[in-house]
């Protein structure tokens, strides 16, 4: 079955609990909404990238699901508000190497993608693409995850933090130029989370 690809599962929880997706390698989508007294799984079919799934990523409200494919470029960003039989995709463009590790904002008004050293975002309102991708440059080794962090109290999302595999953590503005270099990290950084 599809189900047993080579490529790894992955899955993501909303923030509140209510809804959990599960995505293969093959691309293959099951939903559950585990707020319902007995959680049955929801088969979905997603227009999904060419390639196998390399990175799946959920908004925190459950209704933004991005996935990263191992072919370049091939991104997709879905809208899960109304999950009917085939749920349209939003292609993302401008990231030029297979997405291996993405994040979404919150509310999923925000979408980052990296593949190697590159990081790319996309905005989105009202469910649709807003403005050219933005790009940020720097990192010098494999980005190997990102975190979205406040930062401030009251602010939500702020900053969009990046960790490479030679240890070094760059933290992104996305209201504004800020930039932060946080070196230290031995043995490169396999994980990074903020606190809410």
């Amino acid at each position: 079955s599809a189900w047993q690809s080579a490529a790894r599962p992955m899955e993501q929880i909303s923030r509140d609990g209510g809804r959990l997706i599960a995505v293969s390698g093959s691309g293959e989508v099951r939903v559950w909404n585990l707020l319902d007294d007995a959680p049955v799984s929801r088969r979905i079919t997603l227009d999904r990238p060419r390639g196998d799934v390399a990175a799946a990523a959920l908004s925190a409200d459950g209704w933004r699901l991005v996935l990263g494919s191992t072919t370049a470029g091939e991104l997709r960003a879905f809208d899960l508000h109304d999950i009917a039989a085939q749920v349209p995709a939003v292609r993302l463009g401008g990231l030029n190497s297979p997405a291996e590790v993405l994040a979404v904002s919150a509310d999923g008004a925000r979408v980052f993608a990296a593949g190697g050293t590159s990081v790319v975002g996309w905005r989105f309102s009202h469910g649709r693409l807003v403005g050219k991708p933005q790009v940020f440059a720097g990192h010098s080794a494999d980005v190997t995850d990102m975190v979205f962090a406040a930062c401030s109290e009251g602010q939500d999302d702020r900053w969009l933090v990046s960790g490479d595999s030679s240890g070094e953590v760059r933290m992104w503005e996305l209201r504004g130029s800020g930039r932060k270099v946080l070196a230290g990290v031995k043995g490169g950084v396999r994980s990074l989370r903020a606190s809410a």
